[in-house]
C-alpha cells in the first residue's frame, strides 16, 4: 500500500497538468497587442548610429557586432531575412558610450505598425520594449552585447509563445 501512494504522489507530481499548462500559456490582452498580428513573417533589425563613434570604437564595440548579435538570435528563430517587410523590425540605440565615465546606455524595443480602427489610421510604433540598460562597461564591449544578448532570448520566448500557431 505504501508503494503504491508513493507512486500515485511521483505521478501527481510529473505528470501533465489536466489543463496542458494551458494556465500557464495564457496570454494578456497587453502581451496579445505587444507581439501578435505579423503571421510570424520575418523581420529586420535597425541598429542606430553611435552618437560617440570613437569611443564606441576605443572599446571595440562596433554596429556590425550589434547587428550581429541581434541577428543571430533572430536567424535561430527564423524570423530574420534582411529584405523583410520593412515596417516590423528590431530596433537597437545604444546612445552613448562615455570612455570617462565608462558608462552606457542601451535600448532594445520590437516596432511595427498598428492600426487604429476609430481613427481609421496605422502608424508605425513601437509595441514591446524589449530591454534597456545604463551603466558601467568597464571598457568591454562584451557586457554591452551579452546584456544586448540576453534581452532578444527574452523577446524571442514571449515572441515565439504569443505567436505559436503562426510560427508552427
Amino acid at each position: 500500500m505504501r508503494r503504491r501512494i508513493t507512486w500515485l504522489v511521483l505521478l501527481a507530481i510529473v505528470a501533465p497538468s489536466p489543463a496542458g499548462g494551458a494556465a500557464a500559456q495564457e496570454l494578456s490582452p497587453r502581451e496579445r497587442f505587444e507581439l501578435l498580428f505579423n503571421e510570424c513573417r520575418p523581420m529586420k533589425i535597425v541598429v542606430e548610429e553611435f552618437p560617440y563613434p570613437a569611443e564606441a570604437a576605443d572599446i571595440d564595440l562596433t554596429e556590425a557586432a550589434i547587428q550581429a548579435t541581434v541577428e543571430l538570435r533572430l536567424r535561430s528563430a527564423r524570423l530574420y531575412d534582411a529584405d523583410a517587410y520593412s515596417h516590423i523590425y528590431v530596433y537597437v540605440n545604444v546612445v552613448n558610450v562615455n570612455l570617462h565615465g565608462g558608462i552606457f546606455e542601451r535600448a532594445l524595443q520590437y516596432r511595427r505598425f498598428v492600426y487604429d480602427a476609430v481613427a481609421a489610421e496605422s502608424s508605425l510604433a513601437t509595441t514591446r520594449y524589449l530591454g534597456s540598460e545604463a551603466g558601467p562597461h568597464a571598457g568591454s564591449a562584451a557586457y554591452i552585447l551579452v546584456g544586448i544578448a540576453d534581452s532578444m532570448d527574452s523577446f524571442l520566448v514571449a515572441y515565439l509563445r504569443v505567436n505559436e500557431s503562426a510560427c508552427d
